[in-house]
C-alpha cells in the first residue's frame, strides 16, 4: 500500500520544469546548495534589513508559520533604461530553523532563502539539498507523484522515448516515507519497452500530471519495474 503524505501536494513553481522538455533542455535542474542563477538576476530578497539568497531544494519543506513579506528587487536583466519594481513575496518558517538564518517561499516552497553570511549549511537545512538514495531494503518500491522532467540516459533531451531514459519525479505517495516530498531521478530501462508515450508527456508532463513509478535499486540509484503516467 502506498503511504500517503497527509499535506497536500504543492505543485507551485513547476512551470519551468514542465516546458524544458518541449524547450529541448531537460528536466528540470536540482542545484546543489547556492544562490539560484539560471536567469541574469541572483535570486535575492530582503527581509528585516538583511539580504537572503535562494537556493533551490530537492527536499521540499513544509512552510511553517507566516512570516510576512520579503522584498524582491526588479530584475533588469533587458538592458531597459528602468528596472520593474520591486516585489513583495510572502515567506513562512523554514520548521526548527531561525528566520534570522532561513526561511521560505510560501509560493514556491522548493525555495530556502539564506541568510548571505551563512557559510555553512547546519544540519537541519543542509538536509533539505541531500535527495534520499535507493535503499534495497525498501524495494519494491512503490512512488508516486508529479512528472517533473524526462532525460536521455546521455543527459541529453529524450525525443523518440526509447528507454532507457531517465524520468524525475516529485513524490507525494510512498511505500517508504524516506522518499516523500523528494525530488528523485528514476531510470526507465530498455526491459520495459516503451511504457511512456509523446501522448503521455503532452498530457501528463506539460500539464502537471503524476507518474507512477515500482522501482528497484541499482547501487542507490532507483530503476523502474513499471511506469505509468495520468492526466491532472
Amino acid at each position: 500500500m502506498l503511504r500517503q503524505d497527509m499535506r497536500p501536494l504543492r505543485r507551485t513553481a513547476l512551470v519551468i520544469a514542465l516546458s524544458l522538455f518541449a524547450a529541448g533542455c531537460g528536466q528540470g535542474s536540482s542545484d546543489p546548495p547556492g544562490i539560484d542563477a539560471d536567469a541574469s538576476c541572483a535570486n535575492i530578497v530582503f527581509y528585516q534589513g538583511h539580504e537572503y539568497g535562494g537556493r533551490t531544494a530537492v527536499v521540499y519543506p513544509a512552510p511553517g508559520t507566516a512570516l510576512g513579506k520579503a522584498r524582491l528587487p526588479g530584475c533588469n536583466d533587458t538592458g531597459d533604461t528602468s528596472p520593474p519594481p520591486d516585489e513583495l513575496i510572502d515567506v513562512a518558517r523554514l520548521p526548527g530553523v531561525d528566520p534570522n538564518v532561513a526561511f521560505l517561499d510560501v509560493g514556491s516552497p522548493q525555495v530556502i532563502y539564506i541568510r548571505s553570511n551563512v557559510e555553512v549549511l547546519p544540519p537541519e537545512i543542509a538536509r533539505f539539498f541531500e535527495a534520499p538514495t535507493c535503499s534495497k531494503g525498501d524495494a519494491p518500491i512503490q512512488m508516486g507523484g508529479t512528472w517533473l522532467g524526462i532525460l536521455g540516459a546521455d543527459g541529453d533531451t529524450e525525443l523518440d522515448l526509447e528507454p532507457p531514459y531517465d524520468v524525475t519525479m516529485l513524490v507525494a505517495r510512498s511505500s517508504s516515507p524516506r522518499y516523500l516530498d523528494a525530488e528523485l531521478t528514476v531510470r526507465v530501462p530498455a526491459s520495459l519497452g516503451a511504457p511512456l508515450t509523446h501522448e503521455d508527456v503532452k498530457s501528463s508532463l506539460w500539464e502537471a500530471g503524476s507518474i507512477e513509478i515500482t522501482a528497484t535499486c541499482d547501487g542507490e540509484g532507483f530503476v523502474a519495474e513499471s511506469v505509468q503516467a495520468f492526466e491532472p
